[in-house]
């Protein structure tokens, strides 16, 4: 019996050393196997490209302050605020074919001289962001939209003959125009009453810089704060 415990005591140590052993061994291997072997090869070039897209901020344009005159029976609006719509473009978005293509348009729908709005976009050419009209109507706003859709309707029209591959690249190629443009909506100055009470109430200009008047004297109250939106974006963009 003393034999039969004894050589089980022994198979016992054999087998936790024979796992030990393994445990070692499968750590060394792995300690020294290289993984870069098993990475994409442009695997930097996807880092730099996801660091430069991956984080968006964008300002929240504050609302300034209102102001009120004492009335009679009740308070009398003398200064407020709207907001209102202007239209700007991502020159990098579009190479030097689509951004021909979308200034002649675009200066037709919102009304201005093509060559002054293409000089002003090139300068900006490597930028992120360019204004191409700013306080656009509410006929501009509307014949924007339309362009946009007309943009995407004439692309799938002109694709209807193409190889499906071709037809799809082609129709993004022009989609790009219309992802380029959008709207960013600003907080403009008010007055109800017009020129009444002027020399009191002073004025803000289109930065939201106050000038004189009450606007300057409780400008602390009334300046607005923006604030920040940060996004997580597409690196393609």
């Amino acid at each position: 019996m003393k034999n039969l415990f004894l050589r089980h005591d022994v198979m016992f140590s054999l087998l936790i050393l024979l796992l030990v052993g393994l445990v070692l061994y499968t750590a060394t291997r792995y300690a020294r196997y290289d993984f870069r072997h098993d990475l994409p090869a442009d695997l930097e070039q996807r880092i730099a490209r996801a660091k430069q897209g991956t984080r968006i901020v964008t300002t929240l344009p504050a609302r300034p302050g209102s102001v009120y005159g004492r009335g009679w029976k009740a308070p009398i609006l003398m200064a407020a605020s709207r907001q209102v719509p202007s239209c700007f473009i991502d020159p990098k978005l579009l190479d030097d074919r689509q951004l021909g293509e979308a200034i002649g348009e675009l200066s037709r729908v919102l009304h201005v001289n093509a060559g002054e709005l293409y000089a002003k976009v090139i300068l900006r050419r490597t930028g992120r962001f360019c204004w191409l009209k700013q306080e656009i109507t509410r006929e501009e706003k509307a014949a924007l939209a339309a362009w946009k859709v007309s943009v995407e309707k004439k692309a799938k029209e002109a694709s209807k003959g193409m190889a499906s591959d071709t037809a799809l690249a082609y129709r993004k190629h022009q989609r790009q125009k219309t992802r380029a443009v959008g709207l960013q909506y600003e907080w403009r100055r008010t007055y109800p009453n017009g020129s009444c009470g002027g020399t009191v109430m002073g004025y803000f200009n289109k930065n939201n810089e106050p000038g004189g008047g009450i606007h300057s004297t409780l400008a602390r109250l009334l300046l607005p704060r923006g604030g920040r939106l940060v996004l997580r974006g597409d690196a393609r963009r």
